[in-house]
C-alpha cells in the first residue's frame, strides 16, 4: 500500500509546525494568545517553503514587530525651519489625504499616512490576517494590542493635556490663526505633516511642522483635538465635539449615529442652497470620534474632581474593571445631591421629620441595559468610577449575605406575582454577558450607585451591595434610612439583610407607589409609603425616571467594550445628576406647590363629605385606646392634634387616628403566610370564616378603587393594571382559604346522622349571598369587633386614607424646609474651601459655577444656561412637573 502523497505530506507538516511550534501573530486582530518567542534552533527545518501571504500583510506584521521591540526608529521627514501650520478652511472641495490611488493605509508612501496607533484600519475587530511568522529567529514575548496600546498612551497624555488645559501658564490660541511649529529647535526632529480636521462643515486639511512629540499638544493649543494620542492623521474642532457631546447626553446617539449625521450633511450641503456631494466616511471616524469625546471628557472630569478634593487626581494606572473599586465620599453623595446628604457634613444634620428616616433612596433592577460577550482587550474605564460597583465590591456583599445569620428574604410574606424575587425567571445561555443594571438614586431622583447584573436573574445581595455603599459613605451619623424597593415587603421580614447591613442602621422597607398597588392589600396598607410615617410625600419611583433618562442608551452600549459602556453610562448619570441639581429649588418648589392640591382634597374627605357612619360602632362605645408603636406613643385622650388637623373636628381626628394605627397591626397580624399547623378541628371553622370574610372585603374594596380611577385620565391605565394584579392575587388567596374553610366544614360535619357538608364554590364566591353565608360561620366563633374587616368598608378606608396624607403633607413641608437650608449650607461650605484654595484655573472656575449655582437656587437670576451651556432643558426635568403619584406608561423600561 502506497504512502501518502506528497501534498498530504506537506499540508501535514505544514499544520504540525504551526500547531506545535509557533503562534500566529494577529497584527491588528482579536486572537486570545500573545506572540511567542522562537530561539535560534527551534525554527523547524522546512524543505518545503511556507505559504505564500500577501505583502500587505506582511508589512503590517513588520511594522508591528518593529513597534513592539523598539528596534528601529521612525524615518522623519524634516521640514523646513519656521514654517507655520497653514490652515486652509476655504477649500472648494474634499480633499482625500489618505492612501495612495490603490486606497491601501498599509501601502502608503507618506509614513504618516499609516501608523500603528492610528484608528484606520487598526480596530482589533478588524483584522483578517493570521500570519505565522517562520522567517525570524525572535519575537516579541507580549504583544501590545493596537486598542490597548492606544488607552495606555491616552491615559499618560491626560495629565500633560489636563495641564495644557488648566495649568498655570496654559494659552490657547482659536484654531483659525496659524499654528505655530513646537518648541524643539532640532530641525533633525521636525516633520511636516497633513492634519484633516472636521468642524460643522466640510473637513478641510492642516499642514504644519512640528516633532512627534508635541503634535497633540500642539493641536490642542489651538483648541483643535486629535483623534488619536499618537501620529494623529485627523482632528476635530472643540465646537464639532461639544456639538457630539450635547447629542450623546440629549439623544443618546452613537458614534456611527453622529458620523451618519456628519455625512448627510456634507451630501445636503450647509448653505441656503442644497449641494449634492457624493461624501462617504470611513469606519475609522465613528472610533476616532469615539475616542475625542471620551478622552476630551475624561480631561474635565479630572477639572471636576480636582475642584471636589482639592489635589491632583490623576494616578499612572488604571485597574481593570472588575477590580476597579468604587470608594465613595461624603463629599461626592453631598455634590451630588446638596438637600439629601449636605446636612451630615456636619455634627447634627437636621432632616425636619424626627422619628422618620434621615435619607430616603429608592432601588430597582434593569435588564434593558445588557452588553453582549465579546472579547476586550482593555477591559478598563478610562476615569476612575464614580458611581458604579466593581464586580468584586457585589461579590463581597453576596459573601457577607450569605455568612449572615437568621432567616432570608421571605418569599412568602406577599403572593404578588413580582419577577425580581423570582430567583429562576431566565434559564439557559444568552449572549448577553451583563444581564442588566441594579441602580439607587436620592428621593430626588438623583442617581447614586450602581452594579452590573452579571447573574441570570436579579439577587438580593445586589440591594446589599448598594446600601452597604451608601451607607459607608455617609458614616456613622447614618442611623436611619429609609429604602423604597419592589419587593421591600420581603426584605423587611429578612434577618440575614438586616444583620448584613449592620446593626447600628436602621432600614424602614418600603414599596414604591406605582408597585405597591400590584401587591396584596396587606402590602398596600404596610409597605405603601404614603402610609408609613416619616416618608413625606416620597413616591419611591426615582429609578424609574432614572432608567428613562438612560433608555436611550441601551441601543449604542449593548456592543461596546466595558470601559465605554461603563463610561457612557457614568456620563449619562452625571448629566442626570448635574441637571436635576442645578433645578433642584425648582423641583422643591413644584413638590410644595403639589401638597397644597393634596391637602385639600384629605380635608374635603374629612369636613364637608364626613360620613359619621364610617366610623366602625365599637370604636364609638371605646374611648382611652393606647396608640400604635410607630408614632408617639401618648394615649389617644391625651394626644394633641397637630396643625395640619386645626380645621377638624377633634374628637374625629382621634378616633380616625386610633382606627388608623389600629388597621395596620390587624393587618400585620392576620394577613401573613400560614407558618402554624393547621388548626383544630373545633376552631378551624371560624378561623377559616374570618380569614375569608376579609379576603372578600379586601377584594370588594379593590374593585371600589379601580372603579373610582377612571381609565381616560392621563396615565390612569398603569395604576388600574396595577390593582388587577393585586386583585388576581387577593383572588388567589381567597380561593385557597375557600377550601380549606370546605374541608372544615366537611370535617366538622358528622358523616353518620347522614348530613351533606355544605360546601362554597368558586363560582358564587363573591355572590352577595355567599358573603353573608361566610360572615355567619366566622360569628360563630364568637370573634371581637376588632377582628373583622371593618377597615374594608370603602368610605372607611377612604377616610384613614385622608387622615394619612394630611401627616405625610405636614411631614413633606417640614423635609422640604430641611432640604432648602441643607442645600444652601452646602454652597456656602464649598465656596469656603475653594476659597481657601491654592490659586488655580480649576478652583477659579469652581468658584463661578457655584456662585452661579445659588444665584439661580435664591431666585435672584436664572443662570441655568450658564450652569449647563451644553445642554438645553429635558425631559428629565419635566418628569417632576406631573404629580407623583402619575403612572410610569410613559417610561420604556424593562421594569423588574
Amino acid at each position: 500500500m502506497s504512502g501518502p502523497s506528497s501534498k498530504k505530506r506537506r499540508t501535514r507538516r505544514r499544520g504540525g509546525f504551526a500547531a506545535n511550534f509557533v503562534e500566529c501573530v494577529d497584527c491588528d486582530g482579536e486572537a486570545d494568545e500573545p506572540s511567542t518567542t522562537l530561539h535560534g534552533l527551534d525554527v523547524p527545518d522546512m524543505c518545503d517553503p511556507p505559504a505564500p501571504l500577501p505583502s500587505v500583510a506582511l508589512q503590517c506584521a513588520l511594522r508591528t514587530i518593529r513597534a513592539t521591540l523598539g528596534a528601529t526608529a521612525a524615518v522623519s521627514h524634516p521640514g523646513e525651519e519656521g514654517q507655520d501650520i497653514n490652515i486652509d478652511q476655504h477649500s472648494g472641495g474634499l480633499i482625500n489625504y489618505g492612501a495612495d490611488a490603490d486606497d491601501n493605509p498599509f501601502m502608503a508612501d507618506n509614513e504618516h499616512e499609516y501608523d500603528g496607533f492610528s484608528d484606520v484600519g487598526s480596530g482589533d475587530e478588524d483584522a483578517d490576517q493570521m500570519i505565522p511568522i517562520v522567517y525570524s529567529a525572535v519575537i516579541a514575548q507580549e504583544y501590545i494590542r493596537p486598542s490597548r496600546s492606544r488607552f495606555l498612551t491616552w491615559h499618560t497624555r491626560v495629565a500633560a493635556i489636563f495641564e495644557l488645559l488648566y495649568g498655570t501658564g496654559s494659552q490657547r490660541r482659536p484654531s483659525t490663526d496659524s499654528l505655530r511649529i513646537c518648541s524643539c529647535r532640532n530641525t533633525a526632529q521636525l516633520s511636516t505633516f497633513v492634519i484633516e480636521v472636521y468642524d460643522v462643515g466640510p473637513p478641510y486639511p492642516v499642514i504644519f511642522t512640528s516633532c512627534r512629540q508635541h503634535v497633540v499638544e500642539l493641536l490642542i493649543s489651538h483648541d483643535l483635538f486629535p483623534a488619536t494620542p499618537s501620529r494623529p492623521q485627523v482632528a476635530f474642532t472643540i465646537k464639532f465635539i461639544r456639538l457630539f457631546q450635547s447629542l450623546v447626553n440629549v439623544t443618546g446617539i452613537s458614534a456611527t449615529g453622529m458620523a451618519m449625521v456628519f455625512q448627510q450633511l456634507l451630501r445636503n450641503g450647509v448653505g441656503f442652497r442644497r449641494e449634492r456631494w457624493t461624501y462617504q466616511v470611513s469606519d475609522a471616524l465613528r472610533k476616532q470620534l469615539r475616542g475625542a469625546l471620551t478622552w476630551l471628557t475624561v480631561v474635565e472630569r479630572y477639572c471636576d474632581t480636582m475642584a471636589l478634593e482639592l489635589t491632583p487626581p490623576w494616578r499612572s494606572e488604571r485597574p481593570l474593571l472588575d477590580e476597579d473599586d468604587l470608594h465613595p465620599t461624603l463629599a461626592q453623595l453631598a455634590d451630588s445631591c446638596p438637600a439629601c446628604f449636605g446636612s451630615f457634613q456636619y455634627e447634627d444634620p437636621s432632616i425636619g421629620v424626627p422619628y422618620g428616616p434621615q435619607v430616603i433612596i429608592s432601588i430597582d433592577g434593569n435588564f434593558t441595559q445588557k452588553r453582549r460577550a465579546k472579547p476586550d482587550f482593555v477591559s478598563r474605564q478610562p476615569f476612575p468610577p464614580r458611581r458604579f460597583l466593581s464586580q468584586k465590591q457585589v461579590r463581597e456583599a453576596d459573601a457577607i449575605l450569605n455568612r449572615a445569620r437568621g432567616t432570608g428574604p421571605d418569599q412568602k410574606s406577599c403572593v404578588a406575582k413580582i419577577r425580581a424575587a423570582d430567583l429562576s425567571n431566565k434559564s439557559g445561555t444568552t449572549p448577553y454577558e451583563i444581564n442588566g443594571v441594579m441602580g439607587a438614586c436620592c428621593r430626588h431622583d438623583i442617581p447614586l450607585v450602581f452594579c452590573d447584573i452579571d447573574t441570570p436573574g436579579e439577587r438580593h445581595h445586589y440591594a446589599v451591595a448598594l446600601i452597604r455603599s451608601i451607607a459607608s459613605a455617609i458614616g456613622p451619623n447614618l442611623i436611619h434610612l429609609g429604602v423604597a424597593y419592589d419587593i421591600g415587603c420581603r426584605f423587611s421580614v429578612s434577618e440575614k439583610v438586616a444583620n448584613a447591613l449592620g446593626e447600628t442602621l436602621k432600614v424602614t422597607w418600603v414599596v414604591p407607589v406605582f408597585h405597591v398597588y400590584g401587591h396584596t392589600y396587606s402590602c398596600q396598607i404596610r409597605y405603601n409609603p404614603r402610609f408609613t410615617p416619616g416618608f413625606g410625600n416620597t413616591d419611591g419611583e426615582g429609578m424609574e425616571r432614572v432608567w428613562s433618562g438612560l433608555a436611550s442608551l441601551i441601543t449604542c452600549t449593548r456592543s461596546m467594550h466595558r470601559g465605554e459602556r461603563r463610561f457612557a453610562l457614568e456620563e449619562r448619570c452625571r448629566f442626570i445628576s448635574t441637571e436635576r441639581r442645578v433645578n433642584l429649588f425648582d423641583i422643591l418648589t413644584a413638590k410644595s406647590k403639589r401638597l397644597k392640591a393634596i391637602e385639600l382634597k384629605a380635608k374635603k374627605v374629612l369636613i364637608d363629605d364626613f360620613d359619621p357612619r364610617c366610623i366602625p360602632e365599637h370604636y364609638q362605645r371605646v374611648s382611652g385606646v393606647s396608640d400604635g408603636a410607630d408614632t408617639p406613643s401618648e394615649n389617644a385622650s391625651s394626644w394633641i392634634p397637630p396643625p395640619q388637623f386645626a380645621d377638624i373636628d377633634s374628637g374625629n381626628v382621634r378616633l380616625i387616628r386610633r382606627m388608623s394605627l389600629d388597621r395596620l397591626d390587624h393587618l400585620k397580624r392576620l394577613n401573613t403566610p400560614d407558618r402554624e399547623e393547621d388548626p383544630p378541628v373545633i376552631s378551624a371553622v371560624g378561623i377559616h370564616a374570618q380569614k375569608l370574610v376579609r379576603l372578600l372585603a379586601e377584594v370588594q374594596l379593590l374593585h371600589t378603587m379601580m372603579n373610582l380611577r377612571p381609565n381616560t385620565v392621563r396615565k390612569g391605565y398603569t395604576t388600574t393594571t396595577q390593582l388587577q394584579k393585586s386583585l388576581v392575587a387577593e383572588k388567589v388567596n381567597a380561593s385557597k382559604t375557600m377550601r380549606k374553610l370546605n374541608s372544615a366544614l366537611a370535617e366538622q360535619t358528622s358523616p353518620s346522622r347522614g348530613v351533606i357538608p355544605p360546601e362554597l364554590d368558586i363560582k358564587n364566591l363573591y355572590t352577595e349571598e355567599t358573603a353573608k353565608r361566610v360572615e355567619q360561620w366566622a360569628h360563630e366563633a364568637n370573634p371581637s369587633p376588632e377582628s373583622l374587616p371593618w377597615w374594608a368598608n370603602p368610605s372607611t378606608a377612604a377616610t384613614i386614607d385622608a387622615y394619612e396624607d394630611l401627616n405625610r403633607v405636614a411631614e413633606e413641608r417640614s423635609r422640604i424646609a430641611a432640604e432648602r437650608a441643607s442645600a444652601l449650607a452646602w454652597v456656602e461650605r464649598r465656596l469656603l474651601e475653594l476659597r481657601a484654595a491654592p490659586e488655580h484655573t480649576v478652583y477659579a472656575e469652581a468658584i463661578e459655577g457655584i456662585e452661579h449655582l445659588r444665584q439661580h437656587w435664591t431666585g435672584d437670576i436664572d443662570l441655568s444656561d450658564a450652569l449647563l451651556p451644553d445642554d438645553p432643558m429635558t425631559a428629565a426635568h419635566a418628569l417632576h412637573a406631573t404629580p407623583d403619584d402619575a403612572d410610569a406608561t410613559s417610561m420604556e423600561v424593562e421594569d423588574v
